[in-house]
Order: structure tokens, then sequence, then C-alpha cells
């Protein structure tokens, strides 16, 4: 009895048998190793199908995992339920809905309430320190994390998310500080090994990075993700081939698994590195096996853009109308998505005050998880002739280098930079700017377009 019985979760449903298997979910779900949490939450609906909580769970994973639309599906199915529920589960997955929706505002005003509602619940608070994340709202996150660890010092998400507030502040220290109180926490977890690794990279401490990347891969989930960060950091450094061998063998891994959405995500962040780096066609190729894998409207939307950066005006234009019209409440994609794929054909056509003018709509979100809106602001306003104005956009996304420095947009962000300031005739910041872009591809490959291009660029600034 000791040894087998353990505390059933709060979840209301008519089946034993279901709580337990919700439980079981549960218990790989707290330590984010939501691969393994979807079989239990899949049997605990096979026993109860108006198991709402449980639908929504097998939603939340999903899409941590990277399933889109297997995570709306579910999440509306739990949304669908929700009057056979508690009142507790009412309100989480209201708020959740929200999430999935995009309806950002409604999604925080849910999560405040449920906080005043149960001032002792740990999970609204980490949950809404999440969509803080998304709007760039850093101390929030904090505030909210830090109470969350104090309700139940032994959620690991608590002080991952907390971890990634500090590091967009560039308070290193402090997310340092963080994890390693989860690891006295004795919290194990291929999230927690993967944070650690990001942290020793930023570090400099290459052979820590390597040894908690090795950690992390001893679970399925641990193992896809290292190959996401690995390829990501890949592409950072311009290392293109090497990128686009991990993308092959995180692509077969996700497969494997039964993942095609993360399947075709790999493909999509292939893709959108080869347009940036000046390989169109091959971008175009994989955005096409990349949608033979998913059609769930945000990853169409993605697709979308990249289709506009390659010259595929068309094919851009009808994914981008298709996603627009699945998700008409979703905040980012009506926002965000969007105006930057319509902003990106502006700007092939040589309409590039139009361009600045559509992305106005998304600067009230940029400074979150869509950062990245920064430099495609700073592009449209390098082609419209104002250069100072390029120069802001560029170091605003440099200055959270603490989450960009994985992404292939940060070095692009350092050589918008150099242009930009080139464009103004300040040539001795404009040589600094391009050094400072040199050193970062340093280990590059040598022939890719955009480098040879920034080579060009800066030999005639001597």
């Amino acid at each position: 009895m000791q040894k087998f019985d353990k505390p059933l979760d709060q979840a209301t449903t008519s089946s034993l048998e279901a709580l337990k298997a919700f439980t079981l979910g549960d218990e790989q779900h707290n330590k984010l190793e939501d691969i393994a949490a979807m079989p239990f939450y899949q049997r605990a609906i096979e026993l109860d199908p108006n198991f709402a909580f449980a639908h929504l769970r097998l939603g939340i994973v999903a899409n941590n995992t990277g399933q889109p639309s297997l995570a709306t599906k579910e999440v509306a199915k739990a949304f669908e339920l929700r009057d056979r529920t508690s009142e507790y589960e009412r309100l989480y997955i209201s708020a959740y809905y929200y999430d999935n929706t995009g309806q950002i505002e409604k999604d925080i005003q849910a999560w405040e309430l449920m906080k005043q509602t149960y001032p002792r619940d740990e999970v609204s608070r980490i949950n809404v320190a999440v969509s803080y994340q998304v709007l760039g709202r850093y101390e929030k996150m904090i505030e909210n994390c830090l109470e969350a660890i104090r309700l139940q010092p032994d959620t690991l998400n608590c002080y991952l998310q907390g971890s990634l507030a500090y590091r967009a502040l560039g308070r290193f220290d402090n997310s340092d500080a963080l994890l390693a109180q989860a690891q006295q926490r004795n919290i194990k977890s291929s999230s927690l090994f993967l944070f650690l690794a990001e942290s020793a990279i930023l570090h400099g401490d290459t052979a820590k990075a390597a040894s908690m990347e090795e950690s992390a891969k001893a679970t399925p989930e641990g193992e896809l993700r290292v190959l996401g960060l690995e390829a990501s950091h890949a592409a950072a450094l311009g290392q293109l081939s090497h990128e686009r061998e991990l993308r092959a063998r995180a692509v077969e891994r996700a497969k494997s698994l039964g993942v095609a959405d993360v399947a075709a995500d790999q493909l999509t962040d292939e893709a959108e590195t080869d347009a940036a780096f000046g390989y169109s066609s091959r971008a175009a190729e994989q955005t096409n096996a990349a949608l033979a894998l998913s059609h769930d409207p945000s990853f169409v939307a993605r697709v979308a853009y990249i289709c506009a950066a390659v010259g595929q005006d068309q094919k851009a234009e009808s994914l981008i109308a298709e996603a627009r019209s699945a998700k008409p409440d979703d905040t980012f994609m009506q926002n965000i998505f969007v105006p930057e794929v319509d902003a990106r054909l502006q700007l092939r056509h040589g309409k590039a005050a139009a361009a600045v003018q559509t992305l106005a709509v998304a600067q009230p979100y940029d400074d979150g998880t869509y950062l990245a809106t920064h430099i495609f602001l700073g592009e449209a306003y390098f082609a419209n002739g104002a250069a100072a104005n390029a120069v802001q956009e560029f170091r605003k996304y440099l200055s959270r280098g603490g989450l960009q420095q994985f992404s292939f947009y940060y070095p692009l962000a350092q050589l918008g930079l150099a242009r930009a300031l080139a464009a103004q005739h300040d040539t001795a910041n404009a040589r600094t700017a391009y050094q400072d872009f040199f050193a970062m591809w340093k280990g590059a490959d040598p022939d890719l377009p955009i480098l040879k291009e920034a080579k060009a660029e800066y030999a005639k600034l001597q």
C-alpha cells in the first residue's frame, strides 16, 4: 500500500481509473515531460470521454510539444464540457481557452481572476506569467513566478519562467540563481537541463553546455528539444550546413515520435533560415515539404511570411488569407502575422512607406515573444530612407540579447544596425557594428550570400 499509494489530483470525473491515468499524466507534465504525459491523458479520455480537464491537459501538452492542431481541438472540447466541472476547473479551462484562441487580454483577465479567487494557487500565477511574457512585461513575469515558488517550491515551471524573464532583462545572475534553486530542490527534467545548457552557452562554458545537453537527451522530448536548440544555435552562428544536418535529424526524430507538426515546424525553421541567408529556391522547397505535414493556421501564417520573403507572392497572399480567416479573434494573427506578411510583400514591391504604416499595428506587442517585429520594421525604415529610425529598431532587438542569441535574427539585427549606421554616414560606428557582426560569425560557412554581401559593404567603408 505504501509503495503504490499516491494522492490523486483533484479533477471532475465519474471514473476512478480515468482519474488515476490523469494523475500519472500530471506527474510527467509537472516535470515538463509532455510527450511522456500524452498517453496518460489520452487513456483518461478513453475511460471518460466527458472528462473535461483531461481534454484540457491533453491540449496543453500538445501545445507545449508543438502540436497546435491537436491543442486547438482538445482545448475546444474542454471548453465545450466546462459546465460539467468544478468552479476551479471552469476558470482554468476558460483562461486557457482564451490563451489558445489568441485572445490575450481576456486570457490575462481570466488568470488574474483565478489568482484572486484562489490566492494559494500557484498554477494561475505561472500561466499569467507566460501570458505577460508574450507582451514583454518581464517584471510582471518575475513577480508572479516568485510568488508561485513561494506557494509551491517544487513546481519546475516557476523557476524556468522566472529565469527566462530575468534573462530578458539582462539579469543573468538572478536567472542562474533560480535555476540553481531548482537544482537544489532535486527537480530532474530535460527542460531544466536545457535551460542550464543555454545558460552555459551564454557564459561561454561549452563543456558544461555539452554535459547538460547530454543529460537532457535522457528522454525522447529532451532529445528532440536538444536537436532544436543545437540547430537554432548553429543558424545563429552562421553555420548553415550544420543547421541543415541537425534539422534533418530533428525531423526524422519527430516523425518517429508521431508528432508531425513538430517535424513541419523544424522544416519551417530551416526554410526561414534559408530565406534570410539568401537561398530562396531551397526555402520554397522546404515550405512545400512542411505544408505536406501540417496545415495549422499559425503554422500556415509562418509559411506565408517565408513565401512573401522569397517572391512567391500569390502563394503568400493565399496562405495568409486562409490563416486570417481561421483565427478571427487571435490578437497575434490579426496584429502581427498578417501585417508582417503584408509588409513583406509591400517591401518587395518598393512600397517601403506603406510597409512602415502596415507594421504600426504590431508595435504594442513587439517587446515580447514577437521581438523580430523590430527587425522587420527596421528593414522597412531603412528601405524608406529613415536610417535613424532603423538604427533604433535594430538596437531595441539587440537589447534583448539574453533571449535572442539562439536565433539567427540576432546576427541579422547586428548586420541591419551596421547598414543603417553606414547609411547615416556614421562610418566609425558602422565599422564597429560590421566588425561585431563578423565576430558573431567568425565560424560561419564562408559561402553564405548574406556574408559575402556584408564583406563587400564593409570593404567600401575603408
